[in-house]
């Protein structure tokens, strides 16, 4: 039986308990102790070093408990893709290719906090009108609406 045990009321990784029942008459005395015994498996993951060095030193957690499990990204792929589409975001603005383009790319969810890249562009332009960059925002997501709000009422 595999069992999730958060009794420390913390939830920054995941603690699993392995327990073996004693209930067979088969079983020795020794083997059913060893079997009562919960062996503990104290493992969480992290997605880089520095966020694994942090819970070592804000939590007290075992360096040895942490593995970092990075996001595999083929920058080779994007870059091909890219030197064959180039200048096609600045045809969809339709501005010139010379134009600097600013952009969010990601879920429109409170959790990718596309409000902040909307007030940012705002008070960017409020600091610099003169400014000649152009902005784009590509994605989707429940936050849509309310960006889209955000960003006539930032006009």
């Amino acid at each position: 039986m595999i069992l999730c045990d958060y009794s420390d009321g913390s939830c920054r990784g995941y603690r699993l308990s392995i327990a073996m029942k004693c209930s067979s008459p088969s079983v020795d005395s020794r083997s059913c102790r060893l079997r009562r015994a919960m062996i503990l498996i104290n493992v969480r993951t992290v997605g880089h070093r520095k966020l694994a060095d942090h819970m070592v030193a804000q939590y007290g957690l075992r360096p040895g408990n942490l593995r970092v499990i990075y996001a595999g990204t083929d920058m080779g792929r994007i870059e091909n893709s890219l030197s064959q589409r180039r200048g096609r975001l600045h045809e969809m603005c339709r501005v010139n290719p010379e134009t600097p383009i600013i952009s969010f790319v990601g879920r429109f969810t409170a959790q990718k906090r596309p409000d902040v890249f909307v007030r940012s562009v705002a008070k960017l332009l409020e600091l610099q009108p003169q400014s000649v960059a152009h902005f784009a925002m590509i994605g989707d997501g429940t936050s849509r609406p309310a960006v889209e709000h955000l960003i006539a009422s930032s006009a």
